[in-house]
């Protein structure tokens, strides 16, 4: 059997030949490449936060110049500037107490440029701060990869020719043991010796173990080494995020510090404050909410109490048209000290400004009253309708009243305000109705009496007689007949005056 032949080491010993070197230097090369990678990553990382930051400045750069201009609003103060504090009646500082628009503007203001300067500080710090370290970093690992490769090729070719040498040694020496009993008592060379070329094996060996213990030792040292190297890259990866975290932190801090304080600026705004302020400005066109109402009776207005713009006499009273006509209409009577009757939808000058129906009594003839017996309570105008376009013919109107006393009045002041009728010719009735006049809100409401005054170029006439006849039942006027008729009247009522009667010779026709 060759003693050539490799076989297992006894248990507790080890091969003399290890078919493998311990050399980590693939593996650790392939970390530190994922050690650069993971730096990189990080490098851009920050980098991308100072482009954030920097996009950030700008645009809180563009917000400041949206709200640069104070509100349109007028004030009695302008608003402070920047830096300004508000001062009180004697010069010294007063506290300050924003409440209005323009005041939370101003600290809009402060507060975007105190970001502003502040995320500028943050992307200066980052840049300045953060960088340098993961770019000193990133040459350390460099280094560190350049010198491993170096060192642990050389280490590993020393090893393999020491243990080239041991492997020659240990088969010479397994040639000569297995010729040892065949050629015991034949001389050889002393080199050739077992115990010789045995000798020669262990100095072989030790020379290759020292060398593999070397190497051992140069890669714990590499591995230490390596250890250092990824705590200090741990570290400073800690350090570099911290540092990023510390400087965004203390920008976002302030940032939700200023809107939370620029939220309670603007929360602290009473609703009605500014409106408040702009109704009570002494420059305001508004109207306060206290401005008392105009009143129609409080205006004067040139000509409001003239005279001429009184009435004479006013109420209500029915009227109807010709003989056809069987029933009247009621409605609102002005007698003007023009010598106009003139007739209205209501007295509200406001719903009915123009007359519907007016008649100019110095071209009329007033027919006669009737006496009070009859009942009927009406007396006859023969007129033409000044307010209408069509029908410019004269007409008789007969005008009637509720109360003989009111249709009196209406007779009376009709009378004394036209020369030319009978009542203004003669004596007549003198009625204390005379002296009011009907007012009223609708047409339906009943008539109220008010004190009236009665021109003094139209004083009472005598008492007027009141005819007899009555108009629906004489469509022909009959002269004889209507004297007659004022001599019964003047004896049924003693108050009616002969002149009236002289009156029915007139030619009006009821």
């Amino acid at each position: 059997m060759s003693n050539n032949i490799v076989s297992a080491p006894p248990p507790g010993k080890e091969e003399a030949i290890l078919r493998d070197s311990p050399d980590p230097t693939n593996a650790l090369l392939k970390r530190l490449d994922s050690w650069i990678h993971v730096v990189d990553m990080i490098d851009e990382y920050v980098d991308s936060h100072i482009i954030i930051q920097r996009g950030i400045t700008a645009g809180l750069e563009k917000a400041r110049k949206a709200v640069y201009d104070a509100p349109n609003f007028n004030y009695s103060q302008p608003p402070q500037q920047q830096g300004e504090a508000p001062v009180n009646a004697e010069g010294a500082a007063a506290p300050t107490h924003i409440t209005g628009i323009a005041e939370s503007f101003e600290a809009l203001r402060t507060r975007t440029d105190t970001l502003i300067n502040k995320s500028y500080e943050t992307e200066n710090a980052i840049k300045t701060g953060v960088l340098p370290q993961l770019v000193t970093l990133k040459g350390d690992i460099e280094k560190h990869i350049k010198g491993l490769k170096s060192t642990g090729v050389k280490n590993l070719k020393e090893i393999e020719k020491a243990r080239n040498l041991t492997q020659a040694s240990i088969e010479n020496l397994g040639t000569r043991v297995s010729s040892f009993n065949i050629s015991a008592h034949t001389k050889h060379e002393y080199k050739n010796d077992p115990y010789v070329l045995h000798r020669y094996v262990r100095s072989a060996l030790e020379d290759q173990v020292a060398k593999e213990n070397n190497q051992i030792d140069a890669v714990i040292s590499v591995e230490k080494n390596m250890e250092t190297l990824e705590k200090h890259i741990v570290q400073v990866i800690q350090q570099a995020i911290s540092l990023l975290e510390s400087n965004i932190h203390s920008y976002s801090a302030l940032k939700v510090e200023s809107y939370d304080a620029i939220n309670q600026t603007f929360a602290a705004i009473p609703p009605g404050h500014e409106w408040d302020q702009f109704l009570n400005s002494p420059s305001s066109p508004l109207i306060a909410y206290n401005t008392p109402k105009r009143n129609i009776d409080n205006i004067y207005f040139n000509n409001s109490d003239a005279s001429p713009t009184k009435a004479i006499y006013e109420g209500i009273m029915q009227r109807k048209e010709g003989k056809l006509l069987k029933s009247y209409t009621s409605g609102y009577y002005v007698l003007t000290p023009s010598r106009f009757l003139l007739q209205y939808g209501s007295q509200n000058p406001v719903t009915d400004p123009t007359p519907d129906f007016a008649i100019y009594l110095p071209e009329s003839q007033v027919g006669d009253l009737s006496p009070r017996s009859s009942g009927k309570n009406k007396f006859v105008i023969q007129a033409k309708d000044c307010a209408r376009t069509i029908g410019l013919g004269h007409k008789n109107y007969s005008f009637k009243t509720n109360t003989y006393d009111e249709c009196v009045a209406w007779y009376n002041a009709i009378t004394n305000s036209n020369p030319t009728s009978p009542g203004a010719a003669s004596p007549y009735i003198n009625s204390p109705v005379l002296s009011h006049q009907t007012t009223f809100e609708s047409t339906n409401s009943p008539p109220v009496a008010t004190p009236v005054a009665v021109p003094a170029a139209a004083p009472a006439a005598a008492p007027a007689a009141s005819p007899a006849y009555d108009t629906a039942a004489a469509p022909d006027y009959n002269p004889a007949a209507a004297a007659a008729a004022a001599a019964a009247a003047a004896e049924a009522d003693p108050a009616v005056s002969q002149a009236t009667a002289q009156f029915a010779n007139t030619s009006v026709k009821p």
